[in-house]
């Protein structure tokens, strides 16, 4: 019972989840691994990575989110994320390096500098850079971007990242001999600048408690909880699920091009995005129903030039009919190779 006949090579897992409204659905989730190779196409990994039941996390806090559930059916758009370390061509030090990521039509460009600092000249207004250092490697991190708390207005945390640095509201109230030291990855259109706070820029996944997310959570108060808890507020919206940054929450399919800048030892590469149909066909009861896998998820660990794709499938369950299991088949590839 419950069981997903995986007829793939790749991870397959099935799951139960109930949506906004309390009602329960089977959901067929499928993680595909691949190494990019440079002939622009890529190949089945070896090791074929399980599908992620619970969100992972970059340190034992749980402070930085690295990548949420694969059970996510409800997701309305595909999350593309990036993980890595801009470094420069055979590892060269750098004080700047451009880094970008293209997807079909999708472009992001960033700017990743060696560690910087911002100090204020004693008994001024003024502040200076200090001199830039060189580094190997800046990792795609959110703590190496713009965010944090508030240096010198209160110790609030930015809303957008509450783990970066570089920032504040208030610089007539610093110290004297304040040193402020500055995010290591930026826009180039909107570099740091004293008199207007720039956003932070991040290639990787947003927390749930962060803005935007969070603004899609819907309204907890005592409406709620005398007439729908302990559902999901009225007001919740699916994109909640998306967990990219906005400009990378995309609607792809598979078989886009993709470039990667500044973010591999050996330079700059391209490859296409796999086009895959998968099809699942679940029992339930005397019925058997066919549908296919939604493409919800790209992660690219730019560095490794390794890909991940997620697929997910759902079909609402009825109180009269139980799921026995389903199976996972292909119906189309393009854009792999198997050896």
């Amino acid at each position: 019972m419950w069981q997903v006949d995986n007829k793939t090579p790749f991870a397959t897992l099935g799951y139960f989840v109930r949506d906004r409204d309390g009602f329960e659905h089977w959901v067929v989730a499928l993680r595909a691994t691949f190494n990019i190779r440079d002939d622009g196409l890529v190949a089945l990994s070896e090791t074929q990575e399980p599908v992620h039941i619970a969100p992972a996390y970059a340190d034992d806090e749980a402070k930085e989110l690295l990548a949420e559930s694969d059970i996510a059916p409800f997701k309305p758009k595909v999350d593309l994320t990036v993980s890595g370390a801009a470094v420069a061509v055979n590892q060269a030090l750098f004080r700047e390096l451009p880094i970008s990521l293209t997807a079909g039509n999708f472009e992001k460009q960033a700017v990743a500098f060696g560690p910087r600092w911002l100090k204020r000249k004693g008994g001024t207004a003024e502040w200076s850079f200090e001199t830039r250092e060189q580094t190997i490697a800046v990792p795609l991190s959110w703590s190496m971007a713009l965010g944090g708390a508030d240096a010198f207005g209160g110790d609030k945390a930015h809303p957008l990242n509450p783990i970066g640095k570089g920032w504040s509201t208030n610089y007539d109230d610093a110290p004297t001999d304040a040193v402020l030291e500055l995010a290591q990855i930026e826009d180039p259109a909107h570099p740091f600048d004293l008199k207007r706070l720039p956003s932070p820029v991040g290639f990787g996944a947003i927390q749930p408690a962060w803005q935007p997310r969070i603004d899609h959570a819907g309204t907890y108060d005592g409406e709620w909880e005398r007439r729908r808890a302990p559902l999901l507020p009225i007001d919740f919206s699916e994109h909640f699920h998306q967990a990219a940054p906005p400009d990378q929450i995309l609607d792809i399919r598979g078989g886009e091009p993709v470039a990667v800048v500044g973010l591999h030892p050996d330079g700059p590469y391209s490859f296409m995005l796999p086009q895959i149909i998968f099809e699942a066909v679940t029992r339930m009861g005397m019925r058997r129903d066919s549908h296919r896998l939604r493409l919800i998820g790209v992660h690219i660990e730019a560095t490794k030039k390794r890909l991940s794709m997620i697929w997910n499938g759902n079909l609402p369950c009825s109180d009269d009919m139980s799921v026995d299991g389903s199976m996972v088949m292909f119906r189309q590839m393009a854009g792999v190779r198997l050896r």
